[in-house]
């Protein structure tokens, strides 16, 4: 069976080498790196399936490059970093990386994350396989293209927009838990992931809004949120 390729951009070599020697004990192909310019640089010619940036090197920060390659690719992302104030961990959250690790960290907790995410990646692509339209209302979902449509417009979405959006889709029928989407959205739990999802909310709301959606985010107090519309359907 082939291996998942992952990407590790950290320019402190004995970190490097221990997270590598953990994931490919796990089953992994690592390829690691000591800049994120070189990084980027072999994933523009072979992408990876996940891929560990560090914020604080040589050359262009961990944060721009996530930025580029967000824009170019919906490849999982896990940023490592010594720099663990609230405020950038939420930043690394809203430009598209999928995980926030604060060094030190468990090599143990970083190989079930790398999991977790992978796992994700795999249902996504079996959502891609399995449905060619789902529909809420007026919003329209292309999974196997990862698009959407808010009342025949392009929506203009970042991938953890996306994937918030879609799952609520999913389960519009019932209001989704905080907990559910900490779990199966941001794979974590903590205050800096709920600040996160409020954040992506008044994203997701102001983006609606603009589209002129009949679609709303609701709040439930004390639980989570739930979508208002017409119920969704599925086109094959």
């Amino acid at each position: 069976m082939e291996q998942n390729l992952i990407y590790i951009a950290d320019d402190e070599a004995e970190i490097r080498e221990l997270i590598s020697h953990y994931l490919m004990k796990s089953g992994y192909d690592v390829r690691v790196f000591a800049t994120g310019d070189q990084m980027y640089s072999r994933f523009l010619t072979e992408p990876a399936d996940l891929i560990i940036l560090d914020i604080m090197m040589p050359g262009t920060d961990g944060f721009t490059l996530c930025q580029r390659i967000r824009a170019a690719s919906d490849v999982p992302i896990i940023i490592i970093s010594a720099r663990g104030d609230e405020f950038d961990r939420i930043a690394g959250i809203n430009i598209g990386s999928d995980d926030y690790l604060c060094k030190p960290f468990s090599l143990g907790e970083l190989v079930a994350r790398v999991n977790r995410l992978m796992s994700r990646a795999s249902r996504r692509n079996r959502l891609a396989e399995s449905v060619d339209c789902l529909t809420y209302d007026d919003i329209t979902v292309n999974p196997q293209t990862r698009t959407i449509k808010i009342n025949d417009r392009a929506g203009d979405l970042t991938l953890m927009e996306y994937d918030f959006l879609v799952y609520l889709i999913q389960h519009s029928e019932r209001a989704v838990s905080r907990t559910d989407l900490l779990r199966e959205i941001w794979n974590s739990q903590g205050d800096t992931q709920t600040r996160a999802i409020d954040d992506l909310v008044k994203r997701l709301r102001k983006k609606l809004a603009e589209h002129a959606s009949r679609v709303e985010i609701q709040t439930i107090r004390g639980y989570g949120f739930i979508l208002t519309g017409k119920p969704n359907y599925v086109e094959h």
